[in-house]
């Protein structure tokens, strides 16, 4: 999706924590200073329909987390952050007065899992993008209770007794629900990286400005306290 002359739109993707973790503030301002004349629109999108739709050209690029995902060759990806992944538990779990637990400690547990967003055939197993991570981090099939498609509703049914879930640490920093413990997973290897993704070759100079700039504001955060030092990677 070309940007055509001197003004032209932008269409950037979003995944829920960009938002929780103001990401995709510091990177729209950052854009709106350094190219004023392009408007600016923003999707909420979840990453593997993020990627489809740049490889599409629907999107110019996306700011998003992932587990272990595969990028096309024609995109990229700038990093900036890895999040170690916490189990989130009903404060009145068993579990929950431990330092920390192990996968083999909740195979048998219902699972809240992350559904891709525009998905609503809820009980598809390829729409449970929590359930691919699952696999990957415990080499288990998850019994699955609820689905969402923000994540940020993860905590609510966790303290309602629908389940346990998996989410990133940083979550745990802006968590106020003292009905949820949030426990490290030991030995657990996986993270969630937070990226800015781009298409690799992009001719057009307004794109090639803006995506400068969306790295330059992305830098600002990567260095803030906003992007949880305590668990942030140096690149």
């Amino acid at each position: 999706m070309p940007i055509q002359g001197e003004v032209g739109t932008l269409h950037i993707g979003y995944s829920p924590i960009a938002t929780l973790s103001d990401l995709l503030t510091t990177t729209v301002n950052s854009i709106r200073s350094n190219c004023p004349d392009l408007e600016l629109r923003v999707t909420e999108i979840d990453p593997l329909s993020q990627i489809e739709a740049m490889e599409k050209q629907h999107l110019h690029f996306g700011l998003t987390a992932f587990v272990a995902l595969d990028i096309p060759e024609d995109l990229a990806t700038f990093g900036l952050a890895n999040w170690p992944i916490y189990a989130v538990l009903p404060a009145s779990h068993p579990l929950a007065e431990r330092q920390v637990i192990f996968m083999k400690d909740i195979v048998d547990e219902r699972f809240i899992v992350y559904r891709r967003l525009e998905s609503h055939e809820y009980r598809r197993a390829e729409s449970y993008e929590g359930a691919r991570i699952l696999s990957l981090l415990g080499n288990l099939e998850p019994d699955i209770g609820e689905s969402v498609s923000n994540p940020l509703m993860v905590e609510p049914l966790v303290a309602s007794g629908f389940g346990i879930s998996l989410l990133p640490s940083v979550f745990r920093s802006f968590s106020q629900n003292d009905q949820v413990v949030y426990k490290p997973l030991k030995a657990l290897r996986a993270q969630m990286d937070c990226s800015l993704i781009h298409r690799k070759v992009d001719d057009e100079p307004a794109v090639q400005l803006a995506l400068l700039a969306a790295r330059q504001g992305a830098e600002v955060w990567h260095q803030s306290d906003v992007a949880d030092p305590l668990f942030r990677s140096s690149r």
